[in-house]
């Protein structure tokens, strides 16, 4: 059950940031020079950014998954595409547009009789308080990344799908990541 729940609360994570929590994406229709006031909520920190700071540090990350494919190697291979509120192509690494942007990968199959995930990138983890053990669902290491343009960039898993994986059943990729801004860009309001 716990298993369940942690995969759950992962495969969520990565979909929250993909889907906005189940609601519709929000789309940002303002041509880019727009005054952020008049593009984003008062909620939201790029509210407050000046003109000059939202055409710079492009806010928004935007998380697309392409594509999906499994390979004779059994290694997944994810297709990703990462963009602003504008949709402009977002740099991964944060050097040809600001921010750094990372992401984290779990893949899992779907058991339709039992409505439950069961995933293929795992960790073990003891408790410090009872000295349990469990097998949790985790995010994929030692995946290799290849750049193909700005924004766009394949993801091979480092994990190996088992020989015996069922090629039949559904299989999912959760995405999960963030945008990490430098404080000096926002001048200390975002």
């Amino acid at each position: 059950m716990l298993f369940r729940r942690a995969l759950a609360m992962a495969m969520t994570a990565g979909l929250v940031s993909l889907t906005g929590a189940g609601k519709p994406p929000t789309k940002v229709v303002a041509p880019r020079g727009a005054p952020p006031d008049q593009v984003y909520p008062l909620s939201a920190k790029e509210h407050y950014l000046a003109a000059d700071q939202a055409d710079f540090a492009r806010p928004g990350y935007h998380v697309k998954i392409n594509s999906v494919t499994i390979g004779a190697d059994r290694k997944p291979v994810v297709d990703i595409t990462l963009t602003d509120d504008l949709g402009a192509p977002l740099d991964r690494k944060g050097i040809e547009t600001p921010g750094v942007c990372t992401l984290s990968f779990i893949i899992a199959w779907y058991n339709a009789a039992t409505r439950d995930y069961t995933a293929y990138t795992t960790r073990t983890v003891t408790s410090p308080i009872t000295n349990v053990t469990a097998v949790q669902a985790a995010a994929d290491t030692g995946g290799v990344i290849k750049d193909l343009e700005t924004g766009h960039f394949t993801y091979t898993f480092g994990k190996v799908l088992p020989a015996n994986f069922d090629q039949t059943k559904t299989h999912s990729v959760g995405a999960y990541g963030r945008r990490t801004m430098p404080a000096d860009i926002m001048d200390g309001k975002v």
